[in-house]
Order: C-alpha cells, then structure tokens, then sequence
C-alpha cells in the first residue's frame, strides 16, 4: 500500500488569547491551523502542495492541498470553499499539469458576521519616536453586528491580535504592520471591519534591524558571481562570517558568527533566498563591502515571536572559502543539558574532556538542518567545529561505540485513556504505552512518569520518553498532535470539544496577607467560591488558573478544573519560595519569609509594618532595656530582626532612630528610599533577545533576567557596602559586585563570579530604568 500525506485544515483565527506568558508554557498559547498528518516516504509532488499551501494561506484563502492516491497515481487534492477561480489561475501560473489536479467543495459550515462601524475618536498620540509601541488610549469605535445595537468600545475592548498583557480578551481586534524600529506611517486596520483604519507615525533614525552591517573584506579574491570558492593555506580568523546549516521554509539558512571584544562569538539565524545552487552543509562564506539584513518575525503568532531572524537583501555577495572541516579545528563534546522553551527556541550545554561548559542555542522554526543537535540527549557526544575554543556549529554526532550508533525506535503500544478533552482541561497521559527499543537492548515499555511532556516540570523524576505539540491550545476547540521527541513519525491525536467562558475577575476587592492567613482556616473546604469576591489576574491555560498579587513579592496561585475543588492553592514568594495555604502554617511562612528574605527599615516590633508602635518601642528599648531590651521579660521585648530593622542609620540603636521613624510617618524623610531599592537597571549591551534587567526590590531581593530567550531567572539578596552593591545569588550563592555611579552600576569583576549565562565585562554598567510610578509623576 502507497504512503500518503493528508493534511486537514479547519480554520486560523486572528485573535489570540489572552494569559500572562510567565506563567505557562508558551506552547499552550499557539494560534494555528490545525494539522493531522500520517507522515510518510516524501512524495514529488510535496513542493507543489507545499507551495499551493504557502499562496493559500498567505492570501487568506480558506483550503488546503492534500497528496492522494487515486486508482495507483498519485494527484494533487484541493479543498477549498470558495475563490476556486483564484485557485485555479495560480495553479495555471505555478505550470501544473491540470490532469493531476483534483478539486473538491467543502461544504462545512462557514459563516462569517461581517462586523460595520466607524471611528468616533482617534487615539491620543499618533506620532511615536524610535522604539515606542502604539498606545491605544483614547481610541473608541463604534461597532455593530448585523441588525444589533451599534455599541462604542474603548481600550482594552480594542486592542491588537498579537497582545497578551491586556486583562481580559478583546471585542474588536486590530492588525498592523507596524515597526517601532523603523521611520514610517503605518496603517492600523480593524479585523472584519471593513473601512476602519487609521495611520500612526514613527519619526526620527534608527540603526536597528534595518541597518547596514559592514562585514570585512573576506580571503578571496574578488568575483562577478554571487558566491565564489576560493582556498587558503592562511589560519582562518575573520571576525565576521556565515556557515551554512540547512534550509529555512526552501531557502538557504545560514548561521553568522560576530567576533565579539572579548574574543567570543554572537550568532544570528540567516535566511538567504537567493542563494545559488551547489551549497553544502558546513560551507563557511565571507562577504564583500556591506550587507544589509532585515529582521523578520513570524506574522500574528505570539508563541512564535522571538523565533526571528535576519533575512540578507538580494544584493548580498558572499564568497565561499572553505568548509567548516577544512578551516577549523574539531571539539568533541558531551551534552550535559538540552531546553527547550515551547517556542522553538533550544538551549544545549555541552562540556568538554577537561569540564570546560559550552552553550549552544538556536530556534528550530521553519528550519531543516543538516546536523540536528536538539535531538541530543545526555551523555551524547557532538563533534563541532571550533575556532580559538569558540564553538561554530555541529558537524556530526559522534559514534560512542560502533555498535550503539543507532538512535533508538518508538512504538506506541496503548493511547491515552483519555483522547478527548473539553475546553480548559489539560493533556492527561494516564494509559499511554509507548516501546523503546535501543541498539543491542529488548524492547521497554514506558509509561507516565516515566513518559512526559518536554516543558513538564512537575513529574516526580526527569521522563525516559519525552513529547511536545507545537499548537495545543486547552482554550479552543480542534484536533492537536503530540508527538515523541527524537523520533520520526510517531504521534497520536487529542481533542479539544465545546465551549467555555471564564469568569471575568477585573471586579471585587483586593487581596491582603490577612485576608490569606484568614482563608487558610478552612483547610481543605477551601472552593472556588471562597475566592471569586476578589480580583484576581486569569492566567488559565490548561486548568483554570487564577492568580492574586498580595505585594511586597507575595502570589497567591489557585488552579484545577472548575467544577471541582482547586488542585492547588499556592502562597508564593517570587519564584522561589511557597506553602500549600490548605495544609501548611500559613502566619508561620509569612513569618519566615519576612525575617529571611524582607528587610523593612524601621519595623521595630517586626510585624511588616511601619506605624508608631515602632518608634515607642524603640524608646522602650532605650529607657527599660531589662524589660523591653534583647533579652528582656516582656513579652513584646525587642528581637535580633527588630534590632536589626529599628537601626535606621547603622550606627546601633539611639534616640535618633526613633525620630527617624517619627519623621517617615510625617513624610518628612524616607527611611525606605534606598539608592537601589525599587529600580529596575538594563545592561548596556544586548542580552538574549532582549534586554538584560536586574530587578532590585526595596525589601532587599533581587531577581535577573537575561533575556527572552533565557529561561533562567536569577534570584537572590542585595545590600550596599559604602558605595558598592553585593548581590548573593540563592541557590548558586554566586555573588557579584556592582560600584553605585550616579544612576548606574558598574560592574567589578575582581571578586565577582559573574552571572548564568551572559558575561559582563570588568567596568560594564547597568543604567536605571524609570518605575512606572516615577514616570507617573512625570506626567504629572
């Protein structure tokens, strides 16, 4: 029997949901077409089919192209459900023999309410500087569909197809092809509303995506062609250059590699469509004069939207010099860790024979490679090629031992008990079995929890068997594949059915540590009920989710299904610390955590609050200390912490401590106005896919993040020492120094252990970044 390839399409919607991003997987978010496939040996015609569907869906036309036999030859199958004369002209232009073409109707329920209206006022700023995103405040439109009422909407019941940070899903959406890097006008256009647009301006210059990039004169001789092979007996060593590693959507993909100031190297995914013919894998090319590359993003896909990369211009001329096994030395490594962030994006690390760590990261998006390290698992080794102990790319994975070579072979034995889900509820895997077979070794079967998803951190020990899906989403309806990791073709389908609401939670009142401590006396009577007269931030996903911010760093995480009792209900401090608010001594945390981890200047009697009872014990101490002292009888004596937070000005406890905290309630002084605390400070160079922040809170945490495109999170404890600040990183208990300069901190590298992944240089400096609130007052 012939292999086939069946593609259904339903339907890509515009609009996304809305959910805070830190809190789940980015995966659960995708907003897709839905794709089943019964992939098999690649047929001739798959380019076709590939190309028809790229025209299909880039010009909104609803239908799909199918590979299928029909009596033992195998035709291209179209569905569509209109626009057949649209489709068949391309057909016609693409030169396909019609005699292969077999077009089918479907009659599927379609319908679309064509929403009418108007604008009633513009937004309030129209014209942006480099950099600035469109803010929607002040725009209001006027929508109707049908006969209805025609209803006025403002901001956040408009707002755009791609925004995840408003507090509740949009009426009407927006699209546009906006750029806050680039000087131009741009429309901004009403999804369904036909005629409802505006334009918005971005002045001045910019040298980001857009710029020109100087790349050296490479090793060869000049050309007339658009790439040329040239050798060398020269020692390879140009600061800039391009390998290529595979194809990108049909095109060639390219890796770049900057020599940075400290000898490393930056990498850039590079999509080059008019490469010609003959390139290999490996092949290492240098450029003349400049090149110009543009970034580009995946269109109204958030999950997807730090998958970009930098697309050369036509004009580009690059000269082939050799290959990656010819110019560079090879470095054999271990892999010790892979990641992967739901998002396409990887990060490896690799150790070599001596212990020395490498990173590798890359975004697999769209992307054929020729050598694949995400497959990799630990204790795999890779042989790469290298230069001056930089790693460039993969060449192959090494052969441990002859007979082991072979990657092992998947078989799932048993689905799922559960295939069909309904709105809100998350993948459960109980019944899965899936075989492994690995060279030389019987077969095993596997099951939860030794079988989990990739992104799954709550398994009670690292899965042998691991499984991702690209587009699962819990809060729409469709047919979602979940798929092995490393293996070919080896796949079920689950389902999404019905329809749900969540509950809006914008109303009711607001949460206090009180309020928690007050709750946690029900224990395990705890409902979802108990917790709707708050307001709370909707962070469901897979489960219902809800979320309350108590300040000062506290999160209280209630989630499970709706028509049961939570699953979980969560106190948390940041992102390392919680208690279980059922079963847990919820004061007794509290308690912890602020005398661990929260340092409030001034709080004598140590009960997270600042107040005049404070500044009387203070006295009490001073005037009594037998009674009221460190060690003194009564029972409300002062403690180490309350000594400790009471010390306004370092110098012991004195009188003057006391008018200290008199004058912070007269609002005469801030005693809690650290030179740091509450400011948040950016990195003068670029982090990983965006900025570098170090985050110091007032209470004297702090937390970093090195980029979007890191996963790690940084936490730990702050102080200043005259005129530097320590910080002391929790788990690692890495500490690093930063001298206070005005609004900037300039990093010491002497006794500094430096951070996770990105190295700061000695004298490098973070710059303040205003709080919302001081930009308030500037307002003002």
């Amino acid at each position: 029997m012939k292999k086939k390839v069946l593609v259904a399409f339903i339907a890509a919607v515009s609009c996304v949901g809305t959910f805070p991003v830190s809190s789940i997987p980015l995966t659960s978010i995708a907003e897709k077409a839905t794709v089943e496939q019964s992939v098999e040996t690649e047929s001739p015609l798959k380019d076709y089919a590939d190309t028809i569907n790229e025209y299909l869906r880039s010009n909104s036309v609803l239908g799909y192209a199918y590979i299928q036999d029909f009596d033992a030859t195998e035709k291209l199958l179209i569905t569509y459900v209109s626009d057949l004369e649209k489709i068949k002209a391309y057909i016609t232009d693409l030169g396909i023999d019609e005699n292969i073409v077999l077009y089918s109707q479907s009659h599927d329920d379609y319908s679309v309410s064509k929403l009418s209206g108007k604008i009633v006022s513009l937004p309030d700023k129209l014209e942006y500087k480099i950099g600035e995103q469109i803010d929607l405040t002040g725009i209001r439109i006027e929508a109707a569909k049908g006969n209805e009422k025609a209803v006025v909407y403002t901001y956040p019941d408009v707002a755009f197809d791609y925004q995840s940070n408003i507090p509740k899903p949009a009426t009407l959406l927006l699209s546009t092809d906006f750029r806050s890097d680039k000087t131009g006008t741009y429309t901004v256009k009403a999804i369904d509303m036909d005629n409802v647009r505006f334009d918005v301006n971005v002045v001045d210059d910019s040298i980001l995506p857009d710029a020109t990039v100087t790349i050296p004169r490479t090793m060869a001789p000049e050309t007339e062609t658009a790439v040329d092979s040239s050798a060398s007996d020269a020692k390879f060593d140009e600061d800039e250059f391009f390998v290529v590693v595979g194809t990108y959507k049909g095109s060639t993909q390219l890796r770049s590699l900057k020599r940075r100031s400290d000898g490393s190297y930056a990498a850039e995914k590079i999509v080059w469509e008019a490469a010609p013919q003959g390139l290999s894998y490996g092949d290492v090319l240098t450029a003349e004069g400049k090149v110009i590359m543009e970034q580009v993003r995946p269109a109204s896909d958030p999950v997807y939207a730090m998958a970009y990369y930098y697309k050369l211009d036509d004009s580009a001329k690059l000269t082939k010099v050799g290959s990656c096994a010819q110019l560079m030395e090879k470095k054999d490594l271990t892999v010790e860790r892979v990641t992967y962030d739901g998002s396409a994006h990887w990060s490896i690390d690799y150790t070599d024979e001596n212990g020395e760590k490498y990173y590798y990261g890359l975004s697999t998006y769209g992307s054929s490679l020729g050598v694949n390290p995400t497959g990799g698992k630990e204790g795999d080794i890779y042989t790469f090629a290298a230069i001056d102990g930089n790693i460039v790319v993969p060449l192959a994975k090494k052969d441990v031992e002859s007979d082991i070579n072979k990657e092992p072979e998947y078989k799932i034995v048993k689905l799922p008990d559960k295939v069909e889900y309904k709105l809100g509820e998350t993948i459960d895997l109980t019944g899965l079995e899936i075989e492994v077979t690995k060279a030389n070794e019987e077969p095993v079967v596997y099951t939860y929890p030794d079988i989990a998803f990739a992104h799954d951190s709550t398994t009670p020990k690292p899965a042998t068997v691991l499984l991702f899906s690209d587009d699962f989403r819990s809060d729409k309806a469709g047919t979602y594949k979940v798929e092995v990791v490393g293996a070919d073709d080896v796949s079920f389908d689950v389902k999404v059915v019905d329809d749900s609401s969540i509950k809006d939670l914008e109303e009711g009142k607001t949460m206090t540590l009180d309020d928690v401590i007050e709750l946690s006396k029900k224990g395990d009577d705890l409902t979802w009920s108990d917790f709707e007269p708050y307001k709370a931030l909707d962070a469901s996903t897979c489960i219902r989710n809800w979320q309350y911010e108590l300040g000062n760093g506290y999160i209280l995480d209630v989630g499970g299904q709706p028509d049961e009792k939570p699953d979980f209900i969560l106190l948390g401090y940041y992102s390392f610390q919680n208690c279980d608010v059922r079963k847990e001594n919820v004061p007794g945390f509290i308690d912890y955590i602020t005398e661990t981890y929260i340092f409030v200047k001034g709080d004598a009697n140590f009960d997270r609050h600042v107040d005049m009872s404070d500044a009387v014990l203070v006295m009490q101490a001073l005037a009594n200390p037998n009674k009221y002292g460190l060690n003194g009888t009564d029972e409300k004596h002062l403690t180490e912490q309350g000594l400790a937070n009471a010390d306004i000005d370092g110098n012991g406890l004195t009188v003057a401590d006391a008018l200290a905290i008199q004058r912070k309630l007269l609002h005469l002084s801030g005693i809690d106005e650290y030179p740091i605390g509450g400011k948040t400070f950016v990195y003068e160079k670029e982090g990983f896919g965006s900025d570098f922040i170090i985050n110091f809170y007032a209470g004297g945490a702090y937390e970093y993040y090195e980029g979007v495109l890191s996963s790690y999170i940084g936490a730990g404890r702050w102080e200043i020492k005259d005129d530097t600040v320590v910080m002391t990183e929790n788990i690692s208990k890495k500490v690093n120094h930063l001298k206070i300069n005005g609004n900037d901190l300039v990093y010491i590298a002497d006794g500094s252990d430096n951070f996770y992944y990105l190295k700061v240089n000695d004298g490098e400096k973070f710059s303040v970044q205003p709080s919302l609130t001081q930009i308030e007052k500037i307002k003002q």
